[in-house]
């Protein structure tokens, strides 16, 4: 389930949900990578004002099997960070499309945002690299 009031769901390739609500852009990470990661153990996520390149690193996820680079999805300036995510990383393993959102986002790029996948699509894509193992 997607965070309360979030309409449009889409999903990046490097598993990465952005869901759109009220004049901004919410950003996590999906199910489907919270599960690859196992037990998440920090967070690492730029500071507000920060301004996201599309198909550039914008932070790490780190867990107990591995380190993944956050790629962003979408361009625009970090108006607010989950800052529970500090304290309680494990939020994006309990609840990574709600509670464990990472980021929201104002975008001048809407364009960006309906290039990524709808849920069909992206649950096509996950078939598609179902023999593939993240890490």
């Amino acid at each position: 389930m997607a965070e309360s009031g979030m309409k449009g769901v889409r999903f990046s390739e490097e598993h990465i949900w952005v869901g759109l609500k009220d004049d901004r852009l919410i950003v996590g990470i999906t199910d489907w990578l919270q599960r690859q990661l196992g037990e998440v153990t920090y967070v690492d996520l730029p500071e507000v004002g920060e301004i996201l390149e599309r198909g550039e690193p914008f932070g790490e996820i780190e867990s107990a099997r591995t380190i993944k680079e956050l790629v962003a999805p979408i361009s625009g300036e970090v108006l607010q960070v989950n800052a529970d995510l500090e304290s309680e990383p494990m939020i994006v393993n309990e609840d990574s499309m709600d509670e464990g959102w990472l980021l929201q986002v104002r975008s001048d790029a809407p364009e960006e945002f309906g290039e990524l996948m709808d849920e069909e699509e992206y649950e096509q894509f996950l078939e598609s690299q179902e023999e593939q193992e993240l890490f």
